[in-house]
């Protein structure tokens, strides 16, 4: 028998070795590593046109895991919130129909009905959420395949895909929890959630008005202040006007009495110079 073993370096977990034994062709033997699945006995029954990789990265917290393995593909960690994906599209396009291939045809056309199911490539939302990941495979198509939506037609990936459809129509997380959903209205939730965002709003409007309330005391204040150090001044501009017009007043007076023609003019002011 000979065991088909995993690089020393690799992170692929031993459970996925495949033994291959002595007088067993290649092809039989991943025939029998990959092995069909009864029928799948879900609540669902069929999948849903929301049921895609993009939403379940933006709505429930997932993480794309890409990988060259077909036997990782769809892989699914729950507690880490991990998907593995098989990123080779065009491999398994280019596999179909051929009578050498060593992977099995049905496998090959369920993973790529797989991938045509979680990667719509009529939806732009996949399309650009591929194109950010460098993920250029949404440019092949369907691939000349139409993918089922029963879960039953999936004897290798059904059991996954049902697991990746009750995630899905689970609760989303972070703030997408209180947005309803095509299946679900959450009217409690979003209504909580609406009223917690006015609530906020409120506050936040609050203290931007009270700031601004803040700055345009201080500002009243600090104009306040100058106008009056303004009025000092004009106050003591208007002492010394007076004070310079009462002296032009008694030179005047001088200049007038000074002259003994004049003086005699003008006893009362002379006088009183005297």
């Amino acid at each position: 028998m000979t065991s088909v073993q995993i690089l020393p370096n690799s992170n692929i977990s031993e459970h996925q070795a495949v033994s291959w034994e002595c007088g067993s062709s290649l092809k039989n033997t991943l025939s029998a590593f990959y092995r069909e699945v009864p029928s799948l006995d879900s609540k669902y029954g069929a999948l849903t046109p929301h049921l895609t990789i993009r939403s379940l990265v933006k709505f429930h917290g997932y993480t794309v895991v890409w990988t060259d393995f077909l036997n990782q593909h769809l892989l699914i960690d729950e507690e880490s919130r991990l998907v593995w994906i098989f990123q080779h599209k065009i491999w398994l396009s280019s596999q179909i129909g051929r009578s050498e291939s060593l992977v099995p045809q049905p496998l090959l056309l369920e993973a790529l009905d797989t991938l045509n199911v979680l990667f719509p490539p009529d939806d732009d939302h996949t399309r650009r959420f591929l194109q950010s990941r460098e993920q250029e495979f949404y440019s092949l198509g369907h691939c000349g395949r139409v993918p089922s939506t029963d879960l039953k037609k999936y004897m290798y990936w059904g059991t996954n895909l049902d697991r990746l459809l009750t995630i899905a129509k689970g609760p989303r997380r972070g703030i997408w929890q209180f947005f309803p959903t095509p299946d679900r209205l959450n009217v409690l939730e979003s209504a909580n959630f609406v009223i917690a965002s006015a609530a906020l709003l409120l506050s936040i409007v609050g203290f931007v008005l009270g700031l601004v309330s803040i700055i345009y005391a201080k500002l009243s204040y600090q104009i306040g202040l100058e106008s009056i150090d303004i009025s000092k001044v004009s106050l003591d501009m208007s002492n010394e006007s007076l004070e310079l017009t009462r002296l032009q007043y008694l030179l005047s007076v001088a200049q007038a009495c000074s002259d003994p023609g004049q003086a005699r003019l003008l006893p009362d002011f002379c006088s009183a110079q005297a």
